[in-house]
């Protein structure tokens, strides 16, 4: 059915994402705590309740050492040009020495820095 290839394509996508962390001997949620997402986030993207953002597949994908776009591909996602993404977000998001909260924290003061440039949208 039409309507549910959103949701096959999360389960594809995840299902690849803990072959790769399998064959890596890592567990999701070290991956989850070094991307950034709470493991609630997690299981509303695994279950295709929630569209991953960019900024959180490319992470992903720098923390498991895929090419670029590897993932945002199998997600559907137009994979952006160098420069395109948001680098900031993209690094606090791949920080695995920052805590969840560190991460949520810094991402909310650059967006309040972006509005008051003028940028407002970018860092979300």
């Amino acid at each position: 059915m039409a309507g549910d290839q959103p949701l096959e394509d999360a389960h594809r996508l995840w299902a690849h994402v803990e072959d790769l962390l399998r064959r890596r001997d890592l567990e999701v949620t070290q991956l989850m705590e070094r991307v950034g997402l709470s493991r609630s986030m997690f299981y509303r993207w695994r279950s295709g309740q929630v569209v991953p953002k960019i900024e959180h597949l490319m992470a992903v994908e720098r923390e498991l050492g895929l090419e670029r776009g590897h993932l945002l591909r199998m997600a559907g996602k137009p994979v952006p040009a160098p420069g395109d993404v948001d680098s900031v977000s993209v690094a606090v998001l791949s920080a695995g020495e920052l805590t969840e909260q560190e991460k949520r924290v810094l991402l909310e003061l650059y967006e309040l820095f972006l509005r008051s440039r003028g940028e407002r949208g970018r860092a979300s």
